[in-house]
């Protein structure tokens, strides 16, 4: 039920479309995408298509269905997730090569982050989040999934932090193991994607404890010995192999 591939592949469509888009075009298209999200919510509530327990798209098979999966509703939907997308293909194109506006945009980003979080708690403590339904019938993990412009802002941020403060240390130990070590885990993406996927949050699915309320520290510990796992795993498999096991997989197939 939280399958997210099939958003990709229409994010990564549509980046192929605008990529040599002016950057003022992207940051307008990614307006318009958080934009087209209030006012679908308008008219499909954040439950429709989904079952009696919140978890299955009943008619998620069906053009109708699929659509609203796709662009209104499913667990990451084109309208707003869409954003984020072009708002990378945006980034991309600040010169973050550039060691003094790198440290401006990480130096933005880091205040961005302050303020949306500040803003959040605020704003929860004081009223419903926007856009979204306050009937009680509506599945509370679905609210999760419908982020509002202070969530986005905050994960935007974070993302934009991480990024600066990566390229920062590469620049800083370009001959670091760990920093190769990491570099190595990074081109099994794919394998380390569906892994985590299988081997974490399967496991958490079948045991009834993906939905249970887990601490930030349990799931950031939890994350952590994921990570370990996967350097680990990569580098050791590297050692033999010049692919990871889904790349080496996808290469094999589309040559």
């Amino acid at each position: 039920p939280g399958d997210i591939l099939h958003f990709y592949g229409l994010y990564m469509a549509t980046g192929a479309l605008m990529l040599y888009a002016k950057p003022g075009r992207l940051l307008v298209f990614a307006a318009c995408a958080v934009a087209a999200m209030y006012a679908l919510s308008a008219f499909f509530p954040s439950s429709a298509g989904y079952g009696p327990a919140g978890i299955w798209y009943i008619d998620y098979l069906t053009p109708r269905g699929f659509l609203r999966n796709e662009f209104v509703n499913g667990v990451h939907p084109y309208f707003p997730w869409v954003a984020y997308y072009l708002f990378g293909m945006w980034l991309a194109q600040r010169g973050i090569s550039d060691r003094g506006r790198r440290w401006r945009i990480l130096a933005i980003a880091i205040a961005g982050i302050a303020l949306c979080e500040a803003a959040q708690s605020m704003w929860f403590r004081e009223g419903p989040r926007i856009g979204v339904p306050s009937a009680p019938s509506t599945p509370h993990f679905l609210l999760s999934y419908v982020p509002d412009l202070l969530r986005m802002g905050s994960l935007e941020s974070s993302a934009v932090t991480v990024i600066m403060l990566s390229l920062a240390i590469t620049e800083l130990r370009p001959g670091s193991r760990s920093i190769a070590a990491l570099a190595v885990t990074g081109k099994m993406a794919l394998t380390h994607y569906l892994g985590h996927t299988t081997l974490v949050l399967g496991p958490l699915f079948i045991w009834d404890q993906l939905e249970q309320n887990h601490s930030r520290w349990s799931s950031l510990g939890l994350a952590l010995a994921y990570c370990v796992a996967a350097v680990t795993f990569s580098n050791l498999w590297q050692k033999r192999y010049r692919f990871g096991p889904l790349e080496a997989i996808m290469r094999r197939i589309c040559g």
